[in-house]
């Protein structure tokens, strides 16, 4: 508070007062910075255009000597740059009603929304506590134009009358802040001599005695105020005149602000004895006094908020968002000079005191009610009920007469002083203002008011337009806002300078650090006019016959219901009667209007006990018609948002325009669509209505809300708290158990219990009972709440409650990814899963937090002691987190240990056994070999190996943390290394092979057959479930493989021991094997044990395999032929084989296709690395091997076991004796020795045939494919250690339907092109490929005797000429250069001419001994049996040949 500087009060007890005022802290303003005056931020620049603190200049200015400025009249033209006289903008507003009676005019000038002058005094009452200020610095006068009709009328002599020598009216300039050098040259925003808060400053300030000691209204040390007369008036000093607070002193205090003043002091003596009845003397009279009077401000806090702004603005202000601290306490300039000193405007002439028949008693001039003493000589209750029961004059730009009063005691012009006022502070004009409160500037004058008479008097006083208005009279000019007393400019002020009072006052009555909730509904539910009522029974007042509306006028009636029907509504005006059938209910309404317009209006069911939630029903009365529609909350205490008034029957309405009565019947379905039904027992009842104004404004306390059952017409109250207390505590228990029980339990367990076999679970069922109770026991705690009275607890639990929905999400995602995707370790399954993680965590401390604000709110709500809860909730929580903390030291500590013994030492089988288990445990385990292990899968068992021992994992698949699918990818593998993750550090060198230079026979085809199988992101999505999608983009877009690994821990380790059925023999031949008689095993013993074992175990198990490359190699769209090229995932692995893959071996594919384990044997071709292999497959539609190969992407895992001969598993259709002699699986003992099979030559050092014919089809191009690569690759190493020039000699016949079958010719002719005369290759086609003369020149048909005969008959005939050897080029594209690929390939690829004659049948083509020649053939059964049996009519012995199916 700030203390305003008078000449009666000497400089000491001015220092004592100041440091009396810092030290009670009764000041939040330091004397030594700006926030003594007001803030300016509407506009933030003061308008001084004629030099900073110089006031607007007026044709006074103009004149050569002031002392002629009686001379200057009204109606004389503007000089440029000048302002109207303020006493000529008055006069052209002036009632000027005269003595004659104008009852239409007089109507004209009152408010046309009825407000009453509660309104306008309540206002004036605010202003004393808000907005004080002093005007002590000297300036120039007010003058008096010449032409005033009030101080010269016409024919006068200037100055003699009414008043002689009166030509001016005193005004003194604003004060400026303390300090300033030059008052008269400086801005000066107003200094304001009170805090900027609503706290009743009139009631608790402070004041000097007579003696000049400083007092406060505070009875000494009790709890009550100090009062006179009994209690029932405010204090008096020693005079008989009412004591007032120093800084309201100088206001002018009348009889109806000193009844407002009375109503609140004793509203304080009231709540100081209704809390000594609750307390006794557990309270000191300190406690007594400030309790209340905290419930003293709160009142009238509210009643400013909703009642007073709700009346005067149509609504309440906008919801409130609580205390925030960067908001600076204050009040704007513009609000203090312009938009508060609306109440001058509302002023009348006479005030009416009525008695208790509405009788007029007296008739009070503006200048008698002044007259303090006539507040006890006509009542309390009479004053008051006097201000409710007078229109007030409307808000405009006009002023009554009496407001510019001039006598021999008073000369003042209000309107003239709030002129000059702005004018003093440097107020902008009026369209900068509304620029600065984001409103659009005003371009025309019928933009401003529709108002015909004030556009001609606006452009009188201003001919310039509209940018020269001022703001005061602009602001006043314009137009209502409907429901409102204001227009924009107005109502934007007052509602921005309101919204900041309360968001800057952390004592508000809404703010949730001042009052709880409980205290909070009873601060909304009281009104004034209850306030008035209980504070007037001790003046023995009867409180149910005080007028009804406090805020407005409104016509009395007593309306009757019929017999049969029972009116619902508490009001006499406004009657509601009701009644049911099967499917409608019937309501007749009666309203008392004034002049026929206003609106009334029924809610059903808000789930608080104001407007939240609930469904109106609204009739407008307007235009002689009422508007009845459908209506809903807009989640606040703001006006309803219409709607389409479905569900509802007009059945008769009438509107007298004569009386005002308005009646309508309408019907409405109990249970309309989309609405809220009509249900049994008892629903809440909201009744209201206005009978003023047509405008869906704020009703003026004409509201009610009952509990009513329409079916048995049982009313009841509306108080809930024991309800809300029970629903609330119950939330809380719930909360408390789920958030500080359920939900902890469950991460618990997925955290650190994940190796026990139910964890996952017990998660999920925790986690789905945890939200069901977050979903239900919140939105019933949600139901108790007031929208717009949510404190941090309610906010913070309203985002828990719809972020839990989507936490629950993400949990159900990644189970179903845990089951269902492969690659739930990489891309979007592992962040959907980190996601989860974090954010669960979030929440969950989220949640302890808004637990703890929880039981604040509660126990404040509901007056328990929240010291012990918090206390216990504390150590609660702490628990849980000391819980955690050593769950994750456990867990670290002896989860660490990851395996059992370490692999690096060399264990042997005792320690092994005494490690893994006890020695007599571990020999009572069943043995497996890999052959059983592999039969057991394929008959659908989930086995796998690690550390010698075998483990069914059947049960733990499904729960494995890391994934089912990544499991169903190991079965049948010895997963140790994966699962100790040895390879961690182990980087894959992927065999991928690009298309480059690898072209198809342009001459014959246009397509290109050697194309990669990259798909396009959209063929991701088609035709492919979920799980399939992601795996791919995954693998696409994230990482080459689908599966992760990584070490586990030491319980995983121990889970995996409680899994074990048996143990691994890794060693089952041990019979002697006898060696064929063959130089390639010269020097090889019968049995070399551990090498010769490991070998024959190693290949029969099943190892890791990523496909890291695809190519189509043929061009047949129905039948694609694909090469699958595979690198070994765990490279560091020891093989038992040489360094590429021999002829005549396969290997064997094993996968998980639909549910079920397939296993395919394929021809492996060595690849471009060591660890590398491919495969070609035939895409068939209904194929299950080749078309699971064929949905998959680069990444994608299979198990892969052998090598194997092709004689372990092929019938031979002939009867070599060294095939029945072979031995499986023989390991070479030097590099150049190769390991045994079927199709390399015995007799041979390094494998090869001198002669080597393939007659092959289709797909029986691989083994081929093998022979091929294995003999250029051995004859290159014969070249590399400078040997003799290996003679070699290779002849292929290639058959297909078309070139269009043909499969990987660009390999085969790199192959033959690279072999320097060592592979000729000769093609046939069924359908041969058209050219220039339609003519095939060469091999065309199928393989017949006499196609093979012919072939034969070639080779034979060009090697009896041992010419150089002649070729012809066929128009085949580049291809490859020799093995290894070069670059520069020439164009043309040479083809063997046949040219020799056709021999007879029986001639053997072979120049070499039969040893070292041999005939391989593969291809579909009916050519294998043609070429079989030309074979042996040629006479070739079954050792010549070679046949493979």
């Amino acid at each position: 508070m700030l203390i305003r500087i008078t000449e009666n009060k000497n400089n000491l007890n001015l220092i004592f007062l100041i440091l009396c005022f810092i030290k009670t802290g009764l000041s939040q303003y330091n004397p030594s910075n700006d926030e003594f005056s007001y803030s300016r931020e509407f506009p933030p620049d003061p308008f001084y255009p004629d030099g900073v603190g110089k006031m607007l200049k007026t044709p006074i200015d103009f004149l050569p000597n002031n002392n002629a400025a009686p001379t200057v009249k009204c109606i004389d033209p503007l000089p440029v740059g000048a302002y109207p006289l303020p006493r000529c903008i008055s006069n052209e507003f002036a009632y000027n009603l005269g003595p004659s009676i104008n009852i239409t005019r007089q109507s004209e000038l009152r408010s046309k929304r009825r407000t009453n002058h509660m309104a306008t005094w309540f206002g004036q009452y605010i202003s004393f506590i808000i907005t004080v200020s002093s005007t002590t610095t000297p300036s120039n006068p007010i003058y008096i134009p010449a032409d005033d009709a009030t101080f010269n009328p016409p024919g006068s002599i200037p100055g003699e009358l009414p008043a002689e020598g009166i030509t001016s009216l005193p005004f003194n300039l604003s004060d400026t802040l303390p300090g300033t050098p030059d008052p008269l040259n400086s801005v000066r925003n107003g200094v304001n001599l009170v805090n900027p808060f609503l706290d009743l400053e009139t009631v608790y300030g402070t004041y000097f005695d007579s003696d000049g000691t400083l007092r406060t209204m505070r009875d000494g040390t009790s709890c009550k105020l100090s009062t006179s007369n009994n209690g029932k008036y405010p204090p008096k000093d020693a005079n008989g005149n009412y004591i007032k607070s120093t800084s309201t002193e100088s206001r002018s205090w009348s009889i109806f602000t000193q009844a407002i003043n009375t109503i609140w002091i004793r509203e304080h003596n009231r709540k100081c004895d209704e809390l000594f009845n609750s307390h006794g003397n557990s309270w000191t009279n300190d406690q007594y006094f400030e309790e209340a009077k905290r419930w003293n401000i709160a009142f009238f806090q509210k009643t400013v908020s909703e009642e007073y702004l709700g009346t005067v603005i149509g609504r309440p202000l906008p919801a409130y968002t609580g205390y925030q601290s960067n908001i600076v306490p204050g009040i704007d300039t513009f609000f203090a000079t312009v938009s508060f000193k609306y109440g001058h405007s509302e002023l009348s002439d006479y005030y009416r005191i009525q008695d208790v028949y509405g009788d007029t008693m007296y008739d009070l001039s503006l200048d008698r009610i002044q007259d303090e003493s006539l507040l006890e000589t006509f009542s309390l209750e009479r004053i008051l009920t006097s201000m409710a029961m007078q229109r007030q004059e409307e808000v405009d730009v006009f002023f009554s007469d009496a407001s510019r009063f001039v006598n021999s005691t008073y000369i003042y012009d209000l309107c003239a002083l709030d002129v000059s006022r702005a004018r003093d502070r440097g107020i902008a004009l009026y369209n900068e203002v509304r620029e600065a409160y984001g409103l659009p500037r005003k371009n025309a004058w019928n933009e401003i008011t529709s108002d015909q008479y004030i556009i001609n008097r606006l452009q009188y006083l201003y001919p310039n337009g509209t940018d020269t208005v001022e703001a005061l009279v602009g602001a006043y000019s314009e137009d209502r806002l409907d429901s409102s007393n204001f227009g924009e400019l107005l109502n934007a002020s007052l509602v921005t300078q309101f919204n900041r009072l309360r968001a800057s006052d952390k004592n508000w009555w809404e703010s949730h650090e001042a009052f709880n909730d409980n205290e909070r509904n009873t601060l909304r539910n009281t009104t004034f006019r209850d306030i008035i009522i209980r504070n007037l029974a001790i003046d023995g007042i009867d409180g149910s016959t005080f007028v009804k509306n406090i805020w407005a006028v409104q016509p009395f009636s007593d309306l009757e219901a019929a017999n049969d029907e029972k009116n619902i509504s508490p009001w006499s005006s406004y009657s509601i009667t009701y009644r049911l059938d099967n499917l409608y209910i019937y309501f007749q309404i009666a309203l008392q209007t004034a002049g026929g317009e206003g609106w009334f209006g029924m809610g059903f069911d808000p789930t608080d006990n104001g407007m939240t939630d609930a469904e109106f029903i609204i009739g407008i009365v307007k235009n002689k018609d009422i508007d009845l529609s459908n209506y809903n909350s807009d989640g606040g205490y703001h006006p309803p948002l219409r709607k389409s008034p479905e569900g509802l029957e007009i059945i008769s309405k009438s509107v007298d325009d004569s009386s005002g009565m308005v009646k309508i019947q309408f019907r409405r379905l109990l249970a309309p669509p989309n609405r809220k039904p009509i249900r049994h027992g008892q629903m809440k009842y909201i009744m209201a209505y206005n009978p003023s104004t047509s405008g869906l404004s704020y009703h003026q306390n004409n509201r009610y809300m009952s509990l009513i059952d329409f079916y048995t017409r049982e009313i009841g109250a509306t108080d809930i708290k024991e309800l809300q207390r029970a629903t609330r505590l119950l939330h809380g228990i719930g909360m408390f158990i789920t958030w500080c029980l359920l939900f902890p339990v469950s991460i618990f367990i997925v955290r650190f219990l994940k190796h026990t076999d139910n964890y996952l679970r017990i998660h999920r069922t925790l986690q789905l009972l945890g939200g069901i109770s977050v979903s239900s026991l919140g939105a019933a705690a949600i139901s108790t709440m007031s929208s717009n009275a949510k404190s941090p607890h309610a906010w913070t639990g309203l985002i828990i409650y719809v972020l839990i929905f989507f936490e629950l999400g993400l949990g159900f995602v990644s189970l179903w990814g845990q089951t269902s995707v492969v690659s739930v370790n990489h891309g979007y399954p592992r962040l959907t899963k980190r996601v989860h993680k974090i954010f669960g965590i979030t929440l969950l401390v989220a949640s302890w937090i808004n637990i703890y604000l929880g039981i604040d709110t509660f126990t404040l709500s509901f007056s328990y002691n929240p010291l012990f809860w918090k206390l216990t909730y504390g150590i609660w929580v702490f628990l849980l987190v000391v819980m955690f903390v050593a769950g994750e030291y456990w867990w670290n500590r002896e989860g660490s240990f990851r395996r059992l013994y370490n692999a690096e030492e060399e264990v042997g089988l005792d320690r092994k056994k005494t490690m893994l288990y006890s020695n007599k445990e571990y020999d009572k385990l069943p043995e497996f070999t890999w052959e059983d292990i592999n039969e057991h899968v394929q008959r659908g068992a989930f086995l796998v190996v690690c550390d010698g021992l075998v483990i069914d994992i059947r049960k733990w698949i499904s729960v494995h943390p890391g994934g089912a699918k990544i499991l169903e990818e190991v079965i049948g593998t010895d997963i140790t290394n994966e699962f100790y993750d040895t390879h961690k550090k182990l980087d894959i060198v992927e065999d991928v092979e690009t298309p480059e230079t690898r072209l198809l026979l342009s001459a014959y085809t246009s397509t290109n057959n050697n194309t990669p199988e990259e798909h396009k992101f959209g063929a991701l999505l088609k035709h492919q479930s979920v799980a399939k999608i992601i795996d791919k983009i995954n693998t696409k877009y994230f990482t080459h493989s689908p599966l992760a690994t990584h070490a586990h821990s030491a319980f995983a380790t121990k889970k995996m021991m409680g899994m074990v059925i048996g143990k691994i023999n890794e060693f089952p031949f041990t019979e002697p094997v006898s060696l064929p008689d063959s130089p390639i095993y010269v020097g090889v013993s019968p049995r070399e044990d551990t090498k010769f074992d490991d070998m024959m175990s190693e290949r029969i198990k099943f190892r890791r395999y990523k496909l890291t490359s695809r190519l189509t190699v043929n061009n047949n769209k129905k039948y694609p032929v694909i090469k699958f090229t595979f690198t070994k995932v765990f490279q560091d692995e020891k093989d038992y084989w040489g360094e590429i893959f021999l002829p005549g071996q396969y290997v064997e594919v094993k996968s998980r296709v639909k549910g079920q384990v397939v296993v395919r044997s394929y021809t492996p071709v060595q690849g471009r690395l060591a660890k590398s292999f491919s495969i070609y497959v035939k895409i068939y539609p209904n194929g299950l091997m080749s078309t699971h190969l064929n949905e998959q992407l680069k990444g994608f895992e299979i198990q892969v076991r052998g090598p194997f001969d092709v004689s372990d598993r092929i019938n031979f259709m002939n009867n070599a004796p060294e095939m029945k002699s072979r031995i499986s699986f023989q390991v070479p003992t030097s590099p150049t020795i190769l390991a045994k099979s079927s199709l390399v030559n015995p007799n041979s050092l390094d494998g090869c045939w001198d002669e080597l014919f393939m007659i092959c089809g289709g797909t029986g191009i691989t083994p081929m494919l093998q022979l091929i690569k294995y003999h250029l690759w051995r004859a290159k190493q014969s070249e590399s250690v400078e040997e003799n020039e290996r003679k070699i000699h290779m002849y292929l016949l290639y058959g297909n339907r078309g070139v269009e079958d043909v499969i990987d010719i660009n390999i085969l002719r790199e192959h033959e092109n690279s072999s320097n005369g060592m592979l000729e290759i000769s093609y046939i086609f069924a359908v041969p490929p058209p050219n220039e003369s339609n003519e095939w020149p060469y091999l065309q048909g199928q393989i017949t005797s006499d196609i093979i005969q012919k072939w034969f008959n070639d080779i034979k005939a060009k090697k009896s000429k041992l010419t150089v050897r002649q070729q012809h080029t066929l128009d085949f594209p580049p291809t490859f250069q020799p093995y290894p690929p070069r670059a520069g390939t020439p164009s043309g690829v040479t083809y063997t001419s046949q040219t020799s004659s056709f021999p007879g049948y029986g001639d053997n083509i072979s120049t070499h001994d039969t040893h070292n020649t041999k005939i391989v053939v593969c291809g579909p059964a009916d050519m294998m049996m043609s070429v079989r049996q030309t074979l042996v009519d040629m006479n070739y012995s079954d050792n010549d040949y070679t046949l493979l199916i």
